[in-house]
C-alpha cells in the first residue's frame, strides 16, 4: 500500500511533530510524510530547495508552508484532499502533532482496509438523539445534507486514515467543515486557542460545533452512511486502559512544555502520551539533549509516584 502520513503544526508544536516522526520511523514506517506548517522552522530542520528533509534512511519529510487563514484544526480535510491529488497514493493518514505512534506501522495499513479509521474520543459515546447530534441536523439539513443515525461512538479528530476508495468521505467532510465555518463566522473560529475564540453562546445549537473539526468529522460519519467506518476504542489514544497505539496528549499540558512534578502537585499525573513522547524523543532525529530527556524521565517517575497518593477527582 502506498500511504502518506501528514500532520499540521505551528509554534512549539514543531517539537511534537518531530517526536511523531521519530515514532513513525521506529515503528516501521518508510516512505514520505507531508508536514504543513506556518511560521519559521527551527534550526534543527534543514530542508532542500523543495522543502524536503531526509529524517532518517528511508523516511523523507516534505515541509509545506501553508498560506491559509484557516485554523489548522479546520484545515485537515482540505489538506488531506490535496495529498490525494497524487494518483500514486492509496491511503492518507492524518495525525495531530501531539500524538505518538506506538504500534507497528503494518497495523495501521491493515486497519484502514476495514474502513475509514478513527478513534473514540475521551467524551465518547454521544448517544443517538443527543442534543449535539440534533444540532448538527439543525445546521446541515437546510444545506441539503441528510444525516443517518449510525452509532453512538464519537470520533476524536486527531487521527483519521482514509483509503482512496473512500474519497467521497473526505469530500463530504470538507463540505461540512466549510458549512460549519460559515455558520460560525469563518474558518479561523475555534474554541481552542490559536484562532478567533468562540464563546459557548456562539458555537451552535447545544454547543454542537464546539469542537469544529471533530464535530464536522462525526457529522460526516452520519452523512456517509454507505462508507464503512472502523472505530478503535478509547484505549487506542490512551484515554482508558487497554490496547493503545496512538497515545494523544489532550489538553493544555503538552509533553514538550510540562513540568511533571509541578503538575503532579496540582493533581495532574502523567498519562501514556507523555511517557511515550519521551520514549521516542531521542531518535532517530535528536530533538532534545540526552540530559534533558533523562531529567524529563526522572520527573515522570516522580510525578507518577506522587499521583499514587494525590490526584484530581
Amino acid at each position: 500500500m502506498a500511504a502518506i502520513v501528514c500532520t499540521l503544526f505551528e509554534g512549539n508544536y514543531v517539537k511534537g511533530c518531530g517526536v511523531l516522526l521519530n515514532s513513525l520511523y521506529r515503528n516501521g514506517f518508510r516512505g514520505r510524510t507531508i508536514v504543513g506548517y506556518r511560521g519559521a522552522l527551527p534550526a534543527w530542520i534543514i530542508t532542500d530547495k523543495a522543502g524536503v528533509m531526509e529524517w532518517a534512511t528511508g523516511l523523507d519529510v516534505e515541509f509545506r508552508y501553508l498560506h491559509t487563514a484557516a485554523h489548522f484544526t479546520n484545515y485537515k480535510a482540505e489538506f488531506m484532499l490535496q495529498l490525494f491529488e497524487d494518483a500514486a497514493i492509496d491511503a492518507v493518514f492524518y495525525m495531530d502533532p501531539d500524538i505518538v505512534v506506538t504500534q507497528p506501522w503494518s497495523y495501521f495499513e491493515q486497519w484502514v482496509q476495514a474502513g475509514v479509521a478513527v478513534c473514540e474520543d475521551i467524551n465518547s459515546p454521544v448517544p443517538v438523539g443527543n442534543p449535539r447530534r440534533f444540532g448538527w441536523r439543525e445546521t446541515l439539513t437546510p444545506a441539503g445534507i441528510g444525516l443517518t443515525d449510525r452509532m453512538s461512538e464519537y470520533a476524536n479528530g486527531g487521527f483519521v486514515g482514509i483509503q482512496r476508495c473512500h474519497l467521497e468521505f473526505l469530500h463530504k467532510w470538507q463540505e461540512i467543515q466549510n458549512i460549519v465555518s460559515a455558520e460560525l463566522g469563518g474558518s479561523d473560529r475555534v474554541v481552542i486557542g490559536g484562532g478567533v475564540e468562540l464563546s459557548q453562546l456562539a458555537n451552535g445549537f447545544a454547543h454542537c460545533w464546539s469542537t469544529t473539526d471533530q464535530d464536522a468529522l462525526n457529522a460526516t460519519i452520519e452523512a456517509c452512511a454507505s462508507v464503512p467506518v472502523s472505530f478503535a476504542k478509547r484505549s487506542m489514544m490512551g484515554f482508558e486502559h487497554g490496547f493503545c497505539g496512538l497515545p494523544h496528549a489532550l489538553g493544555r499540558f503538552k509533553p514538550w512544555s510540562s513540568s511533571y512534578i509541578f503538575n503532579a502537585c496540582l493533581g495532574y499525573g502523567p498519562g501514556r502520551a507523555h511517557r511515550a513522547f519521551w520514549l521516542y524523543a531521542d531518535g532517530p532525529r535528536k530533538i532534545y539533549s540526552p540530559i534533558l530527556i533523562y531529567i524529563k524521565k526522572v520527573g515522570l517517575a516522580i510525578s507518577a509516584f506522587i499521583s499514587r497518593f494525590y490526584g484530581r477527582l
